[in-house]
């Protein structure tokens, strides 16, 4: 299996996982939204943006075997929403402020296992994933390397 083979199956199966949680989230499916019932749910802005990152991942192949306008648009469109999305939620959460982003798709239950604050990922996660947003931003504006 070459390299970008390789490259599309892993985009694939992140952009799966991320929909798996984003449907036990909707659908209120507690196995879907994390591994043990003991564990901290993986929050519905997490696998929004797993998907979108798989997305990103998935561009950056199509882009690197060839020029596609297609996986272009879809690379700048899923780049932009983490940005906006993560870059939002970091924001606040440095400021100390609620911002209702992280109640924007899905509201946490009361249930739930407590976090920091609720329906917010960790600034780790968060941190991540714009840095996976880098490597699209610099394809984008860097082609020919």
């Amino acid at each position: 299996m070459d390299r970008l083979h390789m490259v599309k199956v892993l985009a694939i199966v992140t952009m799966v996982t991320g929909g798996v949680v984003m449907i036990g989230w909707i659908f209120d499916i507690d196995t879907l939204k994390s591994i043990l019932p003991i564990w901290v749910t993986m929050k519905f802005t997490t696998a929004l943006n797993f998907l979108l990152s798989g997305l990103v991942l998935y561009s950056l192949a199509v882009l690197d075997a060839s020029e596609s306008a297609v996986a272009q648009i879809l690379l700048q469109i899923a780049s932009l929403m983490i940005v906006l999305l993560m870059g939002t939620l970091l924001v606040s959460t440095f400021l100390g402020i609620r911002r209702g982003v992280e109640d924007l798709f899905v509201k946490e239950t009361e249930s739930a296992i407590k976090t920091t604050t609720p329906g917010q990922p960790s600034v780790g996660t968060m941190v991540n994933f714009l840095l996976i947003v880098s490597a699209g931003l610099y394809k984008m504006f860097n082609p020919q390397k």
